[in-house]
């Protein structure tokens, strides 16, 4: 017991001070070297920067272990309410990339930005929108079994109806995503005028 409570202590210091130096050290003199544009930007387009690719690579790591547990780890799959609980929402980064594209100027017009609104556009339905009827399908076959009952009616409800709002949610954000990607293909095309537009 102490020792899981040392190791949890070691992990989060750790984290901290890994993610602190990527967003203080790393990312700056990396972004500098790699990208002209972002020694021209604002000190706050600056730290907003160094923040996304904390994030990014946060997501990266944190999606990689989910992945792997979910893979690999037969305690969390025979536990349905602990596995629904845990991966119930995967995020996705390619939204920072977007970010990027607009900080450095490429318009949305360009290659670049096309394939990233087409890979954003096809992982948030993969992750977001694909998975609710087999999501919804593990959350009904644990109504009456005793992981469920232990919940109490408070946690149930929470669950529920956060679930059902979280994917209204993803379901709208999902036409928006579709809508805008094809206004930007359709604005590319010859006679088009493509606009850099944060609504799009």
């Amino acid at each position: 017991m102490v020792d899981s409570v040392l190791l949890s202590y070691c992990v989060v210091t750790g984290s901290f001070l890994f993610f602190q130096l990527l967003f203080s050290v790393i990312s700056p003199t990396f972004s500098s070297r790699c990208c002209s544009t972002y020694n021209q930007l604002t000190r706050a387009k600056q730290c907003e920067w160094d923040s996304r690719v904390v994030s990014t690579v946060h997501a990266l790591i944190v999606g990689s272990f989910c992945l792997y547990i979910l893979a690999y780890d037969d305690a969390v799959n025979l536990d349905p309410i602990w596995c629904i609980f845990t991966f119930g929402d995967l995020g996705i980064s390619f939204l920072h990339y977007r970010w990027f594209f607009d900080a450095v100027g490429l318009p949305r017009s360009s290659r670049p930005v096309l394939i990233n609104g087409l890979a954003m556009a096809v992982v948030f339905f993969i992750v977001r929108i694909a998975v609710i009827p087999s999501y919804y399908s593990q959350v009904f076959a644990t109504f009456g079994t005793e992981g469920y009952i232990k919940l109490g009616t408070g946690p149930q409800v929470a669950w529920i109806v956060s679930c059902v709002i979280l994917d209204i949610l993803n379901v709208y954000w999902m036409y928006k995503i579709a809508a805008g990607f094809y206004r930007v293909v359709t604005k590319a095309k010859p006679g088009g005028k493509p606009k850099r537009n944060h609504a799009d």
